[in-house]
């Protein structure tokens, strides 16, 4: 759906699809987003040199962005000076507090690239493919990621 909406502005996009090395456990896979670790991905050769705007997506996993996305943050070049703005799904709706503690750990990963962070993050709660909320923020997220 970010897609269509960015391309409905007339935006071009390229979607990469973070793939993963080997599916972990629930138990591991849970672990290691709670600890903030990464799991090893296959696509690691990802120059963003010719984007002006990276755009992050990744469902929750107990709470954490899945460690696919750690590997995947590690593994970008040349993403200095670029904006970068994060998305996530989730089975439930977040509050305010998960947010701001969102934020906070997004904000290290893009001071670490040395990217300008979207202030704006996006969270959707979804269930069996379907978003129950966050839809009606999708077309602000993506404004002020095209905004200077």
């Amino acid at each position: 759906m970010i897609e269509e909406r960015i391309k409905e502005h007339k935006m071009n996009i390229d979607m990469v699809e973070i793939q993963p090395l080997k599916h972990p456990s629930f138990l591991k896979g849970g672990y290691s987003a709670i600890r903030g670790k990464e799991l090893p991905i296959i696509n690691t050769d990802l120059n963003m040199k010719p984007y002006d705007v990276l755009i992050i997506g990744s469902p929750l996993w107990a709470g954490k962005p899945s460690p696919f996305i750690k590997s995947f943050i590690n593994n970008i070049t040349h993403a200095k000076g670029k904006k970068i703005a994060f998305f996530f799904t989730c089975d439930s709706e977040p509050d305010r507090n998960h947010t701001m503690d969102m934020k906070e750990v997004l904000g290290g990963w893009a001071q670490e690239k040395e990217c300008d962070m979207v202030k704006k993050l996006l969270m959707v709660q979804m269930k069996k493919g379907k978003i129950l909320a966050g839809e009606k923020k999708i077309n602000g997220f993506i404004v002020e990621m095209f905004t200077k």
